[in-house]
C-alpha cells in the first residue's frame, strides 16, 4: 500500500461553497499538463473541453446524491493535507473553512479496504467530458 500511497499525507475535511468547488474543478485545467481530480461517487459533473479555461465545468451538471450543487451552499470536502494547502496549484484548497485533520490518506485507504473487501470496481460515469 505504500508503494502506491508514498507520502502519507493527513486527509483535511473542511468547508467549500458550491462555487468554489466548481472555481477547484477548473483549476485542473489551468497548467500545461490538465490534473484531473477524483471525486466521490455521489458527485457528478460534465466539462466541455473545447470550452475557454475557466470555462470548461458545466454548473447546471454538478450534482451530488443527484441533487444540484448550489453555489451558495457549503459542503464539507475531503483532500490529502499536501492538496488542502494549495499543493499541485490547486490554490482553491486554502480558502477552505472549519478544517479537520484526521488520519495519514494510507491508513484511510487500509481501513477502507479492510472494512469493505471485495472491493467492486467503481462505476467511471461521474466525470463526463463534452
Amino acid at each position: 500500500m505504500y508503494t502506491v500511497q508514498p507520502f502519507s499525507n493527513v486527509l483535511l475535511t473542511q468547508t467549500l461553497t458550491g462555487e468554489q468547488i466548481k472555481r477547484l474543478l477548473e483549476q485542473q485545467w489551468d497548467r500545461s499538463r490538465p490534473q484531473v481530480l477524483a471525486v466521490s461517487g455521489n458527485f457528478q459533473y460534465t466539462w466541455d473541453s473545447k470550452a475557454p479555461v475557466g470555462q470548461r465545468v458545466i454548473v447546471e451538471s454538478m450534482r451530488i446524491d443527484g441533487k444540484p450543487v448550489d453555489m451558495k451552499a457549503n459542503y464539507r470536502v475531503v483532500a490529502n493535507e499536501y492538496l488542502a494547502t494549495g499543493g499541485s496549484n490547486f490554490s482553491v484548497l486554502k480558502e477552505g473553512k472549519d478544517p479537520v485533520y484526521s488520519v495519514p490518506d494510507v491508513d484511510a485507504v487500509v481501513k477502507y479496504f479492510a472494512e469493505q473487501s471485495p472491493i467492486a470496481q467503481p462505476k467511471a460515469n461521474n466525470i463526463t467530458r463534452k
